[in-house]
């Protein structure tokens, strides 16, 4: 048994040291490209379908699926490895990163491996010692370059567009492992560790390794779609990682590789990963940290992933109809339309049945019912994460001002329902003006809607009467140092300082926000039907509060600019 352990640990020892780096090895890149895929619309499914099938890997990468659907998702997930794959095909060549040809995106016919394109390394040295200059040519480049050729408006051909694809699809999985974007160079490491490949390390399995292939091998090594997905989707596996949101909206990979590099010297060369190459024992702290890491990373390279081609191939090709085949334009009773994607359709239905049961059982105990209007979105120069800690605060206010066993608030940050992730903001405010015109079009379902204002962002951050500025400065400071959310969003410039203080200091309220101002409209058109009704009149129009006052009857009747109305162009 310890002869059966010892080949085992030395079989180990020489994969990682003779083989090429992989990042995340198959088992990382399959459940990204997995979790990403549970993301996409469903129009994109089908057209990504269709590029994957002009790889001659395609027939390799169903084999076992039990039906189409299974095929479909076998392929992406399995398209993730390709890029690792060329590396061991025998009419596939090694290149330099120098070569006048380095860079060339012309599709299959292109039989070179492109090591150099699974890297950005931003070089560093924490001992002063000279650095070269950088690469010409990198995974930067290339992505923004094959993210660019994917819409079908660019004009490329599918044989560039369905190479771009299986590149991106692993290029994105790369890019978000911190060691691929990063070059230590010190005074025993003068030529540069090529993203931690010079460094041993022992973790507390008790081989030694290469310190990169340890952060790759997190997710395991060798294994299939079945098997990727079944781990991911397991108790405690990726699918329970939910990324920063507003992370998750940054779509620059320049951006995505400078935060690979900030996470690399603040984890991966954390102690005690030393300036040499001897191996180093890791300690319990290093490797939860690193573990913790590359969960975020991975969780966020898929929804990034799934963002990226949701747009790119959302897009038509030159000469065809400018109409998006996967949205339709829906209208509700009271005749407000909005380009709703259809694949989130049934999630839309499904909740607007739950929540009219909510609202029902509130009803049944003799509650009044009111619905809040906030921004949760960060536009403007917000941070989505507090924006839903506001919208607690103000409905437990409301509650508290009324009574709670007297009144209950929907509140849209609470009861979005985790299906409807990844819709856009038309497809949500097509559920609410569902809701909220009730069954008959009368908002006969609700008595008063809240509309939050700058009081009330001021009471949840608890801002003085003064100096409200300089507060929320000081507030920044303090939750960048404890938290590391927060932090990561700033770090990565989603979220700036004067942003933040100038967006929670003069503009947090429904007056800027897209979805409030529809939901302002829709307010409007509702009291105005009900003035049309006999049995309802003036005197039983929805109330209406703005920043915790009562709105005046002229307020009332007084449109606002739309926010996400609007029909499918055609």
């Amino acid at each position: 048994m310890r002869f059966a352990v010892l080949i085992s640990a030395l079989l180990l020892f020489l994969f990682a040291s003779l083989a090429p780096a992989l990042a995340w090895w198959d088992e990382g890149h399959m459940q990204i490209a997995y979790l990403a895929y549970k993301r996409l619309d469903p129009a994109v499914k089908d057209r990504v379908d269709v590029l994957l099938k002009v790889n001659p890997d395609y027939s390799n990468w169903i084999s076992g699926a039990p039906d189409e659907a299974t095929a479909k998702l076998y392929a992406f997930v399995h398209a993730a490895t390709w890029a690792d794959d060329i590396k061991t095909k025998a009419d596939y060549t090694n290149d330099n990163v120098h070569d006048p040809n380095a860079g060339q995106n012309i599709g299959y016919s292109d039989h070179r491996k492109h090591a150099f394109w699974h890297f950005k390394d931003s070089l560093f040295s924490p001992d002063g010692t000279q650095l070269p200059a950088p690469d010409p040519v990198d995974t930067v480049t290339q992505l923004k370059l094959m993210i660019a050729t994917l819409p079908a408006a660019s004009g490329a051909s599918d044989d560039l567009r369905s190479y771009d694809l299986v590149w991106t699809l692993h290029l994105v999985g790369d890019i978000h492992q911190p060691l691929h974007d990063v070059g230590r160079y010190t005074a025993q490491i003068s030529s540069g560790d090529r993203g931690g490949n010079a460094e041993m390390v022992i973790p507390a399995t008790g081989e030694t390794i290469i310190l990169h292939a340890y952060w790759d091998r997190v997710f395991g090594g060798y294994s299939s779609p079945f098997g990727a997905v079944f781990d991911a989707d397991e108790r405690g596996g990726l699918a329970d990682v939910t990324p920063d949101p507003n992370a998750a909206l940054i779509s620059d990979p320049a951006v995505w590789a400078q935060e690979s590099f900030e996470l690399a010297k603040k984890f991966a060369y954390a102690a005690p990963i030393s300036n040499g190459t001897d191996a180093v024992l890791l300690t319990r702290e290093y490797e939860t940290n690193a573990r913790n890491a590359a969960r975020s990373q991975a969780a966020l390279a898929a929804v990034r992933l799934a963002n990226m081609l949701n747009q790119t191939l959302a897009s038509i090709a030159p000469g065809q109809s400018s109409a998006q085949p996967d949205r339709v334009t829906l209208c509700t009773a009271i005749d407000i339309c909005y380009c709703v994607n259809r694949g989130y359709r049934d999630k839309i239905d499904a909740n607007v049945v739950r929540m009219r049961r909510l609202i029902a059982e509130n009803r049944q105990q003799g509650r009044a019912i009111g619905y809040l209007s906030v921004p949760i979105s960060p536009a403007g120069g917000g941070y989505s994460p507090y924006n839903v800690k506001v919208a607690g605060d103000i409905a437990a206010d409301v509650e508290a001002r009324f009574g709670k066993r007297a009144v209950w608030i929907l509140n849209p940050a609470a009861e979005g329902s985790k299906e409807m992730e990844g819709a856009s903001g038309a497809d949500y405010m097509y559920m609410w003006t569902t809701i909220l015109e009730g069954p008959k079009g009368n908002s006969e379902d609700f008595d008063f809607f809240y509309f939050a204002g700058p009081s009330d962002f001021a009471r949840s951050f608890k801002l003085p009467a003064v100096g409200t500025l300089e507060a929320l400065d000081d507030y920044f400071d303090a939750r960048v140092k404890d938290d590391t959310r927060f932090k990561n969003a700033v770090d990565s410039g989603a979220v700036t300082k004067a942003g933040f203080r100038n967006y929670y200091g003069l503009r947090a309220a429904v007056s800027f926000s897209l979805g409030s101002h529809d939901e302002w409209n829709i307010a409007r058109i509702l009291n105005e039907r009900r003035r049309g009704v006999a049995e309802l009149g003036i005197p039983n129009q929805i109330a209406l509060f703005f920043d915790g006052k009562p709105v005046t009857p002229g307020g009332y009747e007084s449109p606002a600019a739309s926010g996400d109305v609007g029909r499918c162009i055609k």
